[in-house]
């Protein structure tokens, strides 16, 4: 079979994944909500109906507020303005049927980050030029895992963030890498594409914001131990082929970061200047850092969240009684002193400093305390058994213990035979995993967070099962 009718019958089948993925959602979506209407809710995480809250405020036109004045940067804007485009389209469908389109665009979202992580597959496998049915089997396999992962499915038809948050990742990841290709023409035409995305992903998931500093991290090990990359010595059947990576000047690798971050910044920049306006204070996504990190460091705390955030409403009194006071005082000074008198921070601005210096003052005063907590949120996000009481039934937690086990030990058999040369690509796809494990050893721990690492991670489970299925077609062969 030639190499075109190859890639036609690659085509053929991953759009047949797509349909089924997209047919799997939609059915999803409608079960999903139907159990909603039952029970007499309208969404089941905290979360969605502050998202949904800003997305009608967007929509009519009123200020991006989540219940006052006191909460202006409650939420980073990503996910609130796709949510008041759909509340905007499908708004003659009444209040059910509003939701329902956003968990079908929410369902589109999913089937494009399958198509994307399809494609990434396909361009980190076909840049070794191995033989063509390791290629197809590698990209059908992760299309079909994708589709199939019950988180993955949950991020589509859920109100979350995730839904957008998941392409754009995606999108950041692939661009990069193919920037990184050897004889790459336009390098810089890709940095920018993986800085742009980068930046609307952290518009989405403020949590992302520090992702480049672990990329700024691989890429110095990739320059300091370039042999470790570009050995072409493998331990799959592909260690005939040239090594994909190469030796990287320094200076190139600045360059490649430095445009990567002037474009994620340009990206951010207009949600910046709009918080500069709003708080005269740079605030770079949201300012709920502090109460999401004492969420996961105080007295009392748990590893998972207290989504109420109850424990804050102490901290917020204390804040209140004293801005009561200072009016009272400045009302009884006279008009001079008054001119004269500094204005006070914004209130959102100062609970959420108090919060952030209470949860360090805490982990400081209390280390073993703060790392037993990271053991326990550790194992609440990665444990294949999910615990979040938003999960479902017994059988929801099976199949996504099944899914997370399959993805997870098919991932560990692509990074051991992998070859060398493909180590650096794969390392990029797989850092969302070490970034999240990283990070929600400090704040709080969930089954949720780990959704879109697992998601990346099928590209390696694909390289892993297509290696399997190789093996299986050799020995027969050999019979």
């Amino acid at each position: 079979m030639d190499c075109l009718t190859e890639r036609r019958r690659l085509i053929y089948w991953a759009s047949a994944i797509l349909i089924g993925a997209l047919i799997i959602r939609l059915v999803a979506a409608v079960y999903w909500q139907s159990l909603l209407s039952q029970s007499g809710e309208r969404f089941r995480f905290g979360d969605s109906d502050t998202y949904w809250v800003l997305a009608e405020k967007v929509s009519q036109g009123l200020p991006y507020e989540y219940g006052g004045v006191d909460s202006r940067a409650f939420r980073a804007p990503g996910y609130p303005l796709i949510l008041a485009a759909t509340i905007f389209i499908a708004s003659g469908l009444g209040e059910q049927g509003v939701v329902f389109a956003a968990r079908m665009v929410g369902s589109l979202l999913g089937v494009l980050t399958i198509a994307l992580l399809m494609v990434a597959t396909y361009q980190l496998v076909s840049s070794s030029k191995p033989r063509q049915p390791f290629v197809f089997r590698a990209t059908l396999v992760c299309g079909i895992l994708a589709s199939l992962y019950l988180g993955a499915i949950g991020m589509s038809i859920f109100i979350l963030s995730e839904a957008i948050f998941c392409p754009l990742m995606v999108l950041s990841l692939l661009a990069w890498n193919q920037a990184s290709l050897p004889g790459e023409k336009s390098p810089v035409r890709w940095q920018l594409l993986a800085g742009a995305a980068t930046g609307a992903a952290c518009l989405c998931r403020p949590s992302w914001l520090l992702w480049p500093g672990l990329l700024a991290v691989i890429c110095l090990v990739r320059w300091r131990w370039p042999n470790f990359f570009s050995n072409a010595c493998s331990a799959s059947e592909n260690s005939s082929h040239d090594a994909v990576s190469e030796i990287v000047p320094f200076s190139k690798v600045l360059l490649s970061l430095f445009v990567f971050g002037f474009a994620m910044a340009a990206m951010m920049s207009a949600w910046w200047i709009r918080n500069y306006m709003v708080f005269q204070s740079f605030v770079p996504t949201t300012l709920q850092v502090g109460a999401s990190l004492y969420d996961g460091l105080h007295d009392g705390a748990s590893g998972a969240s207290d989504e109420g955030m109850r424990f804050t409403l102490e901290t917020e009194q204390e804040l209140r009684e004293f801005d009561r006071r200072w009016k009272e005082k400045n009302r009884a000074s006279s008009e001079v002193q008054a001119l004269q008198s500094e204005p006070l921070v914004p209130f959102e601005i100062r609970l959420n400093q108090v919060l952030f210096s209470k949860a360090i003052s805490w982990a400081v005063e209390n280390p073993y305390a703060t790392a037993r907590l990271a053991l326990i949120k550790f194992a609440k996000m990665w444990t294949p058994w999910p615990t979040a009481k938003e999960i479902g039934g017994l059988s929801v937690r099976i199949v996504e213990a099944v899914g997370y086990l399959v993805i997870v030990g098919l991932a560990i058999v692509g990074f051991m035979t992998i070859y060398p040369g493909l180590r650096y690509p794969t390392i990029i796809y797989a850092s969302p995993v070490l970034y999240f494990a990283v990070l929600h050893t400090i704040f709080v721990g969930s089954v949720r967070y780990r959704q879109p690492a697992i998601l990346v991670l099928t590209i390696v489970s694909g390289i892993g099962a297509a290696w399997m299925l190789n093996q299986i077609e050799m020995k027969r062969k050999t019979r």
